[in-house]
């Protein structure tokens, strides 16, 4: 993970977090939730081209939706900035995505070694029937009360996502 983030520019963090970043963030917290629910986030480079293509696509549709030609140019002018920006830090953004996925493989390894801990079974409702499944997290509190969650986010979207539930 260090030496995954030495090789990251700063400057896309930076950006990230500017009033021009706030809009691509949220489109990209969708696009996660979009492979969540999927039941898989797949691979880095896909998922920054596949991104890509829908981020530009959603700036496309807001362009389309103005009534004046000024308006509408500064839109494809924004949609023309992102895209360079995005190309030109592509690398990056593949390797930010790729150690968000590390971290999820080494949170999966902690939380398929504390399931081995507890004879406790989980179950989850499929139709009128209820199954058997892994458990969807764990958290830690120390003695000052602070407290870690480790949640399996694919497990837990699947059980979710979809299930009728309000807010699901």
């Amino acid at each position: 993970a260090d030496n995954y983030w030495a090789s990251l520019d700063p400057s896309v963090f930076n950006w990230l977090n500017s009033p021009e970043g706030e809009d691509f963030i949220i489109r990209l917290k969708k696009h996660v939730n979009d492979r969540v629910r999927a039941g898989s986030f797949g691979d880095p480079q896909k998922f920054a081209k596949e991104f890509l293509q829908d981020y530009l696509a959603y700036l496309q549709g807001k362009a389309d939706k103005l009534k004046t030609e000024k308006g509408k140019e500064r839109w494809v002018q924004k949609q023309v900035e992102i895209a360079k920006y995005i190309q030109t830090h592509a690398k990056d953004m593949a390797t930010t995505y790729d150690l968000y996925m590390r971290v999820i493989q080494a949170k999966l390894l902690l939380i398929r070694k504390l399931e081995t801990l507890t004879d406790l079974n989980v179950f989850a409702q499929e139709g009128a029937d209820y199954v058997v499944t892994g458990d969807e997290g764990f958290v830690a509190v120390d003695h000052l009360g602070s407290g870690i969650k480790l949640v399996d986010r694919l497990e837990f979207s699947r059980l979710n996502f979809g299930s009728g539930k309000p807010g699901a």
